[in-house]
């Protein structure tokens, strides 16, 4: 029920955020915006990093998961990456590498989501899972 919440929260503010970050992108170039929206990509992350598998942890992670938005990036990918690719690659193999690129990008969303299944299981379907380690569970 959160997390449904929460990635719908980041993908209304991945709508909003890709225009501004491609018009970013056309003024300063897209290895500028690809380097911006890394530094959001990465947000959930460094939230957990800092504040561990606690209740705190999974509040900033929450919250950073929403600010990630701001990086453009939804269940396809980050449209900044693609044009990066664009941008960077031969004229000759740019849709064989969008291909790829997004091909990837899914893959993984479908291995993250077996993987995250095979954790509820061997956990005994808590889903806290962040949170089980401690004991609330």
């Amino acid at each position: 029920e959160y997390h449904s919440a929460t990635n719908a929260t980041q993908a209304i503010v991945a709508f909003a955020a890709a225009g501004p970050l491609g018009r970013l992108g056309d003024r300063l170039g897209n290895r500028v915006a690809a380097a911006l929206a890394g530094a959001f990509v990465s947000l959930p992350l460094y939230a957990v990093l800092a504040a561990g598998s606690t209740e705190l942890g999974l509040y900033l992670w929450v919250a950073a998961r929403v600010l990630m938005g701001f990086s453009g990036a939804n269940f396809s990918g980050s449209p900044v990456y693609f044009a990066l690719i664009s941008e960077v690659s031969p004229p000759s193999e740019v849709k064989i590498l969008l291909g790829i690129a997004f091909g990837v990008t899914v893959g993984m969303q479908l291995a993250c989501g077996l993987i995250g299944r095979w954790v509820l299981r061997m956990t005994g379907d808590c889903e806290r899972v962040l949170l089980r380690m401690t004991g609330d569970c």
